[in-house]
């Protein structure tokens, strides 16, 4: 597919950039070589190909859903700065009016 200046001018203003004259011939032969060899693509035949997900086999692993060990509250409340009553002591948040 070949571009034209007019097109790359578009091209520019739809995508709010600026583009000098000096430029635009160069971008133009580029991206009509992009676009050609994409173009190109079209003509493979695909008929037998399989579709994929990814180009790239992907094993997941995952680890067993295992409940963890229940702790027992004397240990949970061992290591506590401060505990009265079989709860956590903790300093004020929020302050009452």
């Amino acid at each position: 597919m070949k571009l034209h200046n007019r097109d790359i001018q578009k091209l520019f203003a739809l995508s709010k950039l600026n583009i000098n004259k000096d430029e635009q011939e160069s971008l133009s032969q580029d991206l009509s070589s992009v676009l050609s060899w994409v173009g190109s693509l079209q003509s493979v035949n695909t008929k037998h190909t399989r579709s994929m997900i990814h180009p790239v086999p992907l094993n997941m692993f995952c680890n067993d859903d295992l409940s963890p060990e229940n702790i027992s509250l004397d240990n949970a409340l061992k290591n506590a700065p401060e505990s009265k009553n079989n709860h956590f002591l903790v300093p004020r948040v929020i302050e009452q009016a």
